[in-house]
Formats: C-alpha cells, sequence, structure tokens
C-alpha cells in the first residue's frame, strides 16, 4: 500500500506506530475489550517487513515514548472529568474498562515496556539529511 501512495522518484513518508523493543504478545485482555486483532511491532519488525521489501531508505528515527506517556496522563485526567457523562451514556462497566486501560497505557509508556515510534523514509537514494529534524519536516 506504501509503495502505491508514494511519488516514484521523490516519495516520502512517515510510520508513525505504538510497538515494542522486543516481539511479546499483547494483552489478551486490551485485545478483547479496546483493540481487537491488535499488535504491536518491534521497529525491527517494521523495517524489515514494510519498508526494505520496497527499497525505502530511512532517513531518521524518533521514539515519543515519554511524550505519550505524558499524553496518556493528559488523557486520564479528561476521562476522569467526563466520567459522569460517559458511564450515563455507555454504563458501569464501559467506564471502568477504559479508566482500566489509559492507567494500563500510560504505565506501559511511563515504564519503557511500550513505545512510540516515528520512521522518517523516502524511496531510493534521498538527497542528504539535513543537519536539523526542523528543516527535514
Amino acid at each position: 500500500m506504501i509503495d502505491r501512495c508514494l511519488d516514484r522518484e521523490h516519495g516520502r513518508g512517515l510510520l508513525h506506530f505504538i510497538g515494542r523493543d522486543t516481539p511479546a504478545p499483547g494483552s489478551r485482555w486490551t485485545a478483547r475489550y479496546i483493540f481487537p486483532g491488535f499488535y504491536l511491532p518491534t521497529l525491527r519488525e517494521v523495517l524489515g517487513h514494510v519498508l526494505e521489501p520496497y527499497g525505502f531508505s530511512v532517513v531518521d528515527v524518533e521514539n515519543l515514548r515519554g511524550h505519550y506517556a505524558l499524553t496518556l496522563a493528559h488523557w486520564q485526567a479528561r476521562f476522569e472529568r467526563a466520567a459522569p457523562l460517559v458511564t450515563a451514556r455507555f454504563g458501569e462497566r464501559f467506564t471502568r474498562m477504559w479508566r482500566y486501560y489509559l492507567a494500563g497505557a500510560h504505565a506501559g509508556f511511563a515504564a519503557g515496556n511500550l513505545q512510540l515510534f516515528q520512521v522518517a523514509f523516502a524511496r531510493g537514494t534521498p538527497d542528504p539529511a539535513p543537519t536539523t529534524r526542523a528543516r527535514w519536516y
């Protein structure tokens, strides 16, 4: 799919995904109640199975794990403020499940068990990378 969407000569892309450092099964609870069929790939899996087969060149990799832990903390606080409305609409069980999920996701990113990768890539041999990320994006 990525191969078809990028310009044949100068295509650039950015993959932004939640993953892990090493392969591990995901939470059965999360797969059952929150994200059916989810999979948390390693960086190696994404590079080897998504980018390498099409000859894409990786130009930058960044891990935003710490930022995402903060994002989840903000989501938790907002969820708690809205919890009475959520419960009224979807029920106490739904509210408890999402409270549990958000707390677990926050803990996973804060502890380093979950990662938030961004991989910038280009078709072929891209121009030399700029000296700062600000100039690339």
